[in-house]
């Protein structure tokens, strides 16, 4: 019974996230003049992420599910065994409780990583490489693209590094992290919104607490879990100890969600370029023909 409906919320919620992150992209080239717009822009760059978080866990659990690998109990308390893939839990907490944690969290863990080292790798590159390179260098799409490039791989490999320390973790499972900074500094790279990564960050925990599943080696026990998953096994297929997050189905998924966003970067690259040289041109010719037309008369 669950793995089908599993299967038809997974079709049905694909083919909204698809609707939403495309309307995402075009809402991106326009401008927002006013505070309400620009408000429900970060409203729906935040829920695109939200959806893309999900969807994410949603596609790497399927497999092992499909397969056997989880058991499945509804309406689970706290207590008794915890499974092979769950760590010590934590003092149980309300899912309201945990959720408003796992938003702090997902918010400061995505300013500090994307919103201060990578951007901050970017504006130090940026800066050093354009008084060397000049302007006309600078402002080209490969140039932006090794800039991002190089600001995505350093944050990635310093969020993998901070994980180095958590419970039960091992090379795939850093492997896997890095991954993920990779696909949330390329997400930033491509739409330049903080509040879409943080969506995504938050929903990725989220729905792996909601579940009963360990988050990077560490597990929040709620008060109650609706679904509650249990590894049958500490494979490669669940991740054991340490959670999804140290799993192969994981790697696919994020690879695959990597490779297409990633193929789409040197479109938008060129659209942030267009935009911050299109203002500065516009205005000088229009300028120049009412000085000539004032002239004629």
């Amino acid at each position: 019974m669950f793995l089908p409906l599993l299967l038809i919320a997974l079709a049905g919620y694909f083919f909204i996230q698809l609707a939403l992150f495309k309307h995402l992209l075009r809402t991106r080239r326009g401008r927002r003049p006013s505070i309400r717009k620009r408000l429900f822009g970060w409203l729906l760059q935040f829920a695109t992420g939200v959806g893309m978080g999900f969807g994410i866990i949603l596609l790497a659990l399927l497999v092992p599910l499909l397969a056997g690998q989880y058991r499945v109990a509804f309406l689970t308390m706290p207590g008794g065994s915890l499974g092979i893939s769950q760590a010590a839990p934590s003092p149980s907490l309300s899912a309201t409780n945990a959720l408003a944690i796992l938003a702090v969290q997902s918010l400061a863990e995505e300013a500090y990583y994307r919103g201060v080292w990578m951007l901050g790798i970017v504006l130090l590159l940026g800066f050093l490489s354009r008084a060397v390179l000049g302007k006309q260098a600078f402002f080209t799409v490969p140039f932006q693209l090794i800039l991002w490039g190089n600001a995505i791989v350093l944050s990635a490999a310093l969020f993998a590094f901070q994980h180095a320390g958590n419970p039960n973790v091992s090379p795939l499972a850093l492997t896997n992290i890095f991954l993920a900074g990779a696909l949330f500094g390329l997400l930033l790279a491509a739409t330049r919104s903080l509040a879409l990564i943080w969506g995504l960050h938050f929903a990725w925990n989220s729905l792996l607490v909601l579940l009963g599943l360990p988050v990077s080696g560490y597990r929040i026990a709620l008060h109650q879990h609706l679904i509650n998953l249990t590894a049958r096994s500490s494979g490669i297929t669940t991740g054991g100890a340490f959670g999804p997050e140290a799993s192969i189905p994981l790697t696919v998924v994020l690879i695959i969600v990597i490779a297409a966003v990633a193929r789409m970067l040197p479109t938008r690259t060129k659209d942030f370029l267009t935009q911050v040289k299109m203002p500065p041109a516009a205005n000088p010719p229009a300028e120049a023909d009412s000085t000539e037309t004032s002239a004629e008369k």
